[in-house]
């Protein structure tokens, strides 16, 4: 029989409860063996044994967990409470440990006792469903990682490290043997399964509940891989928030661009641009996101933005024209694409301001390509 007795599990929560529990457990084993040397232990002693075959008695529910038949069955049990007691205790603290130690030998020995009505008289005890409820949530948590064991064999002691997940295995398959020779009967292995069912549920009920956090160290992530995969592989596995309407982005937008935060509203305009092809700035809202582009030098920024007006709206094209080719002269020398842009305007049209404007641009760019100013590309603006 493999023995464990530590675990490389990562311990977040120092091991109070299952200190505490391993020195009850002792102290009621030294309890016991002194009342059996009395005249009259053996009836101080059995009230808080498990009686099967012979009525229901809740308390004892409860008491036979503490109950131990001998030093070596003692030993053993506290072997594998101390183990799998730091792999559990060590994720969720001393509280939660103690409502999960209770909570798998109480409805164990609860059922055990029930079941065995009728059945001819016997004692049960131990905390043995309980070692095997936290063997089978370590199971569930912590597939991975390993514990140190040791067994004896020809009188020789052996140690070695051996995975959860196979521990939990050969553990299991060695109780289901065990039931299936001896008829299916209700023996102590039978409690044993009981116990590792119980602890898989409610182990595998936390995970799911996000009461634990096994940082993708439990089983369910093990089988997907997630455990071998790195933080930014995990962060695009999460689901992002859900999609704003396009009514609340235009009013976020609305409302940075009141508080004069040009670069946040500029990047959530492109991010929509991006995902939504039909998305359009209000055009009040796109001319002071170019201002804001001008006034804060972003000039590349505001010459896309000029573009994107002007193949959007009508309503202040002319003045965004006209901005555009000075933009496109002063800040990025580019004489013939400013012509290209100016040549659209109509000069009947413009107001005369706007014609001596026009005129005035117009003649830079033409001296601009005149001493060599060269544009690398030209569009169709």
């Amino acid at each position: 029989m493999f023995i464990p007795y530590s675990t490389d599990a990562p311990i977040y929560h120092w091991p109070a409860a299952t200190v505490g529990l391993i020195a009850v457990n002792v102290l009621a084993f030294l309890a016991m063996v002194v009342a059996l040397e009395s005249p009259d232990g053996e009836e101080a002693v059995l009230p808080y044994l498990l009686h099967l075959g012979s009525g229901i008695y809740p308390w004892q529910w409860l008491t036979a967990n503490f109950m131990h038949a001998d030093p070596l069955h003692l030993a053993g049990n506290l072997l594998g409470l101390w183990t799998f007691g730091l792999v559990v205790e060590g994720k969720v603290g001393w509280g939660w440990f103690l409502g999960i130690y209770l909570g798998l030998g109480v409805p164990v020995f609860a059922v055990w006792q029930v079941l065995s009505l009728g059945m001819a008289e016997n004692y049960g005890l131990g905390a043995s469903g309980i070692v095997y409820g936290l063997m089978a949530l370590g199971l569930v948590w912590a597939p991975q990682n390993e514990v140190s064991c040791f067994t004896i064999l020809w009188f020789r002691l052996f140690f070695f490290e051996i995975r959860i997940w196979i521990f939990a295995v050969i553990y299991l398959v060695i109780q289901l043997v065990i039931v299936m020779l001896s008829g299916l009967t209700l023996g102590s292995e039978a409690v044993h399964l009981m116990g590792l069912v119980l602890g898989a549920v409610v182990g595998v009920l936390m995970l799911r509940q996000d009461w634990v956090d096994c940082e993708n160290w439990d089983v369910f992530s093990v089988w997907a891989g997630r455990h071998t995969m790195s933080p930014e592989e995990l962060e695009a596995l999460e689901p992002g928030p859900a999609p704003k309407s396009r009514e609340e982005v235009l009013h976020e937008i609305h409302e940075i661009l009141a508080e004069g935060r040009i670069e946040l509203a500029l990047t959530v305009h492109r991010r929509m641009a991006a995902s939504q092809p039909d998305w359009r700035l209000p055009e009040p809202d796109l001319r002071r996101l170019i201002q804001g582009c001008l006034r804060a030098g972003r000039h590349a920024d505001a010459v896309t933005l000029m573009v994107e007006y002007l193949r959007t709206y009508q309503a202040q094209a002319v003045a965004v024209r006209l901005k555009l080719a000075e933009v496109l002269l002063v800040d990025q020398q580019r004489p013939a694409q400013a012509r290209r842009v100016l040549a659209k305007l109509a000069s009947w049209k413009l107001t005369p301001p706007q014609r001596q404007r026009h005129r005035m641009l117009d003649k830079r760019a033409a001296a601009m390509q005149t001493e060599g100013v060269l544009d690398v590309e030209s569009e169709d603006w």
